[in-house]
């Protein structure tokens, strides 16, 4: 997904970098790659206001709990 968007985002003429932060140990001593990070910057104008957009890209939906009731 952040390839996609990366990708996206360069068709539009933005410069992007992905950033990988690196590896998080769990609880259980399992070790998941932590998930990128997209930089983008469209233009360079010092004059113009500068605007950060901060957002998950790939979540899953959240679960509705009802009367203690898992809904996936």
């Amino acid at each position: 997904m952040v390839e996609f968007v990366k990708n996206h985002l360069e068709q539009l003429g933005a410069s992007c970098e992905m950033c990988y932060p690196g590896i998080q140990t769990m609880d259980d001593g399992s070790k998941v790659p932590i998930a990128p990070i997209l930089f983008g910057n469209l233009g360079n104008d010092k004059k113009k206001k500068t605007v950060c957009i901060y957002g998950h890209l790939d979540v899953q939906p959240a679960s509705k709990v009802i009367s203690n009731q898992i809904y996936l």
